[in-house]
């Protein structure tokens, strides 16, 4: 649904696609694609998947209430690490909650990696 009927936004790495309405949970639910044609083997998904989950820990409760987010990963995050990863996700989120929420234009917040 956040794919078909939201606002999206990405770079080279991933796209980051959400929608909100009054009908979804007041938390935020984020799911995560990762195809085969990107990662061929399962491992290689996994791992994105897991990286994204982490980053994604600290940045869930800056989204607004009752919003679904999907993270789907592009060819590009097949050479990221994981600081490249952070940054393209901040980027990607700053741009999909400003497309939301026009009047809120603070960005997402950097997060120290450990």
């Amino acid at each position: 649904m956040a794919m078909r009927r939201g606002v999206h936004a990405g770079n080279h790495a991933l796209v980051a696609h959400a929608v909100t309405g009054e009908d979804f949970p007041k938390e935020s639910l984020v799911g995560f694609v990762v195809p085969k044609k990107v990662f061929k083997r399962a491992n290689q998904r996994n791992l994105a998947k897991r990286r994204l989950r982490h980053l994604m820990r600290d940045r869930v409760e800056q989204l607004p209430a009752h919003t679904l987010l999907v993270i789907r990963v592009l060819p590009g995050a097949q050479t990221a690490d994981y600081s490249e990863l952070q940054h393209s996700l901040d980027k990607a989120l700053t741009r999909v909650i400003a497309k939301l929420n026009p009047e809120s234009l603070e960005p997402i917040q950097p997060l120290e990696v450990n």
